[in-house]
């Protein structure tokens, strides 16, 4: 069964490789490959950065009272907001967009709301129950994420059909020293996609998929 949030399709990554082509024994290869690169990636951003339905359940930030912080952001609907101290969600708990609470969807930021002021979130282990879809389609992934995803796809892709491994040579006063190793993300690729990290930035507590 393939990773559901792989960062490219096959055919973006037959043509990162190079193997437009290829047979079915050698696509079921890539697709491998592009499973355990794409999972890396989005342990990288402590988060699944693809589309998908998710429930999320939120606490009370001392920093920012007012604000819960979404991890699959970008939110593209947010289908419901429960806050119940009790953690049982029953209907009466139910808050209204742009009445109770207000979306950044870029950030990924909710403000609870009374009046049209900001007013802070019930405090409490998981009092606050998100359902939204969240995350980017496959075809709207950020380029630069796009970019690293072939790039470390294709440095797997040479490692393990090539065997083309990658090394760091150092050299000291005892001389050059070259160390074989595993296939890794450089600092550079890092740096390119640091961006859309969560940087432990969200106030969600656990989520599931809906």
């Amino acid at each position: 069964m393939s990773y559901a949030y792989a960062l490219l399709s096959t055919e973006e990554a037959k043509r990162a490789l190079k193997q437009e082509s290829a047979t079915d024994p050698q696509i079921i290869q890539i697709a491998e490959l592009l499973d355990i690169v794409s999972q890396e990636l989005n342990d990288f951003f402590e988060r699944e950065i693809i589309e998908n339905a998710w429930t999320e359940y939120h606490q009370y930030d001392r920093a920012a009272p007012s604000t819960i912080r979404i991890l699959h952001w970008p939110i593209s609907t947010v289908t419901e907001i429960r806050e119940d101290e009790s953690r049982a969600y029953g209907t009466e708990t139910d808050l209204t967009e742009g009445t109770d609470f207000v979306v950044n969807s870029s950030t990924g930021e909710i403000t609870r709301i009374s009046s049209g002021y900001p007013i802070p979130w019930l405090t409490g282990f998981e009092t606050i129950r998100v359902k939204l879809t969240g995350g980017w389609a496959l075809a709207d992934v950020p380029p630069a994420v796009k970019g690293v995803c072939a790039e470390y796809l294709a440095r797997h892709y040479h490692a393990r059909m090539k065997q083309e491994y990658s090394f760091s040579t150092i050299d000291d006063a005892r001389g050059t020293v070259t160390h074989f190793g595993p296939v890794m993300l450089t600092k550079p690729m890092m740096k390119r996609i640091y961006d859309y990290k969560d940087h432990g930035a969200t106030t969600c507590v656990r989520y599931t998929t809906t």
